[in-house]
């Protein structure tokens, strides 16, 4: 995966993640920015648990 010019790793990540509409990240900026785009969050919380900001499907 290369970035595009002027294009931050939050953006290439974004872009990536929507074709599976699914992001695992920590960041609470990016994760704001991926539930703006309709692409769920997978993220750790408390050290031990794997949370889901959104709705998945099998």
């Amino acid at each position: 995966m290369e970035l595009k010019p002027d294009e931050s790793v939050d953006d290439a990540l974004l872009r990536l993640s929507g074709k599976s509409r699914i992001l695992c990240t920590n960041d609470r900026e990016l994760r704001v920015k991926a539930r703006e785009k309709d692409i769920n969050v997978v993220f750790l919380r408390q050290r031990r648990y794997l949370d889901v900001d959104g709705y998945l499907t099998p």
